[in-house]
């Protein structure tokens, strides 16, 4: 998937690594050397909006928010994102 702009569609499971990857060093032309690895690496792991007394491990949610989804979510996702989906996981 081409981007117009600095936009790019990423597949969140493969955040830490496309960041590393291609983001930063093709997108932004940022070097990353195994430190600035490691500390992308290392912060993955934590949850991102967790600050102060909401600090904590990340702890993988996807599964609990799916099935907590209502049909009409569900079927309203795949009406508007399966093709853009399946087009950016065979490009990643």
């Amino acid at each position: 998937i081409s981007s117009q702009g600095l936009g790019q569609l990423v597949d969140y499971a493969n955040l830490p690594d496309h960041l590393i990857d291609n983001i930063l060093p093709h997108l932004f032309k940022v070097y990353i050397g195994p430190t600035e690895k490691q500390n992308i690496l290392d912060i993955s792991t934590h949850y991102s909006k967790g600050r102060g007394e909401r600090a904590h491990e990340w702890v993988e949610d996807s599964k609990k928010k799916e099935e907590a989804a209502t049909n009409g979510i569900k079927s309203a996702s795949y009406m508007l994102l399966a093709d853009i989906y399946q087009e950016m996981t065979t490009t990643q």
